[in-house]
């Protein structure tokens, strides 16, 4: 038989996200919004809870938790309750973490993986979305050029959470002579990379807590 409800492992997480949501979010999502800012208190005391980093595989140092679409969601949904902008602050270090767990090199593995399991709140990012009305993910702007060993990058990017002080990027570009969706690549881009610039903060709607910037690299 068929079941449709969440496991217990799922229910947990479900009410640890929602007691989350409660105290610590909801109280204090007029303020961050009215400040435009986070505290780290709020984003450490998510972080030491697990949400992101509790799936991370035990041989970097996280607990191997079975990823999982519908747990995501559950956790989402919770969070976003309490506030949009606090959970998208809390969250945006998995848009880093998990692509490089799931697809990076064994070598990123190593380097990056260990780093979101060392029980401080890491700020990650990604830069995926293009400042155009017609932005589509199978024709990205931005571009990467083969130079050497390495790529060069050129393009912009918008709404990128935590992106006014996030210490490491992933910038999803295009790379030459593929078509759509199978050009697609993710680069990692560490803060101080030469020809990363950060631009001034978005005004968006319901998550200025969390200040969005646009990215620039060239």
């Amino acid at each position: 038989m068929v079941s449709f409800l969440p496991s217990e492992d799922q229910k947990m997480m479900q009410d640890m996200a929602r007691d989350f949501a409660v105290n610590e979010l909801r109280p204090k999502a007029h303020d961050c919004d009215e400040s435009d800012s986070i505290p780290e208190a709020t984003l450490q005391a998510a972080w030491e809870l697990g949400m992101v980093n509790a799936v991370i595989p035990e041989k970097y140092g996280g607990t191997g938790m079975e990823r999982s679409a519908v747990s995501g969601v559950l956790m989402c949904e919770e969070l976003a309750w309490g506030d949009l902008a606090m959970a998208m602050g809390i969250l945006a270090p998995s848009l880093f973490a998990y692509p490089v767990m799931e697809f990076g090199t064994d070598a990123q593995k190593d380097k990056y993986l260990p780093r979101f399991c060392a029980g401080k709140y890491i700020k990650a990012a990604s830069a995926l979305v293009e400042p155009s009305f017609n932005f589509d993910l199978s024709g990205l702007k931005t571009k990467a050029e083969k130079k050497g060993s390495g790529y060069v990058l050129n393009g912009q990017k918008c709404l990128v959470p935590i992106g006014v002080n996030a210490e490491l990027y992933l910038i999803w570009a295009a790379l030459e002579g593929k078509p759509g969706y199978e050009n697609v690549a993710g680069f990692i881009v560490e803060k101080g990379a030469a020809g990363l610039k950060v631009g001034e903060r978005e005004k968006n709607m319901g998550d200025q807590g969390v200040r969005d910037r646009g990215v620039e690299a060239g």
